[in-house]
């Protein structure tokens, strides 16, 4: 349980309660910085860093967050605070939300774009049956910045095109699965992911989305009507936050073979370990590299 991970990991939250304030937002990114781990790997590598929901609040979006009450103040109040704690600590260049979308390029081989999903237009979400799901004007992300992908991805000749991505695109489902996860996923904005879906259907090389927030590794093939490849699409495993790891292992078995008879278009999926993954880039291959820990209190894998 919880209990015995904070007593064998000897890590307690700073503070104790939900972070709202400047105040709270500052002593919790103080606490997780001050992981000598953490520190080594800053030290040794770069890093492009983009921030998802709980950098603010659980399925956050731009007037509100499900995880946002109102006796917790002003949301505008906490969003601020969260991103100017976030710009304080984190090794960004970038001062604002805009400066967040940002551009990598590696020679002509290879370009690297930077999607903002929580704060720059995204609409609330809806679950599946509401009628609201479909309307043209919700969005996830702005239109100036869907036309900036689309600009990237058509009229730049890379080989390699990376997106990267906060929330599940391609999307799976499970039988009888009564999840509610799908609402914050691409696939919960189902208008503008067919717009994307379309670029993606114009481009020479399929690009290759690269995803974060699932907690869980997968990799799924997006495919059109006549079941051409559209897309490549890499989830990473968390670190350390929980997923399947809770279940016994009848439950993990029984739910990964389900995930591949009902989903065609998975090629891969593990969603139970922890770890990440290494990519690494070439003119003619990019190779992803899976790296699993036995448990998370292992310092190495």
């Amino acid at each position: 349980g919880n209990a015995a991970f904070v007593a064998k990991s000897n890590r307690v939250n700073d503070p104790l309660h939900e972070i709202v304030t400047l105040d709270d937002y500052r002593k919790r990114y103080k606490l997780y910085r001050s992981d000598k781990d953490l520190q080594l790997i800053h030290q040794k590598k770069a890093f492009y860093c983009m921030w998802d929901d709980h950098e603010l609040a659980n399925n956050a979006y731009v007037e509100g967050a499900k995880n946002h009450q109102p006796n917790e103040g002003d949301w505008e109040l906490r969003k601020q605070a969260a991103l100017q704690a976030y710009f304080e600590w984190m090794p960004v260049r970038a001062t604002n939300v805009q400066e967040m979308i940002r551009k990598v390029h590696i020679n002509s081989d290879c370009q690297i774009l930077f999607l903002e999903e929580r704060l720059d237009g995204r609409s609330k979400q809806f679950p599946k049956q509401a009628l609201e799901l479909n309307d043209e004007s919700r969005k996830l992300i702005s239109d100036n910045q869907f036309h900036w992908i689309k600009n990237n991805l058509l009229e730049k000749n890379y080989r390699w095109n990376i997106v990267m991505n906060q929330v599940m695109f391609t999307g799976y489902s499970l039988p009888n699965s009564n999840t509610t996860k799908d609402v914050d996923w691409w696939t919960g904005y189902p208008q503008q992911r067919n717009d994307l879906v379309n670029v993606f259907s114009q481009m020479e090389n399929p690009p290759v989305i690269i995803t974060g927030d699932h907690h869980q590794a997968h990799i799924l093939q997006l495919k059109d009507d006549k079941q051409n490849i559209l897309a490549y699409e890499f989830l990473t495993p968390s670190i350390t936050s929980k997923n399947d790891d809770r279940l016994l292992e009848l439950e993990v078995q029984k739910k990964q073979k389900q995930l591949y008879e009902h989903n065609p278009h998975v090629v891969y999926s593990n969603t139970y370990a922890h770890g990440y993954f290494i990519l690494k880039v070439s003119k003619k291959h990019l190779v992803f590299d899976y790296r699993y820990t036995d448990t998370i209190l292992e310092k190495t894998n």
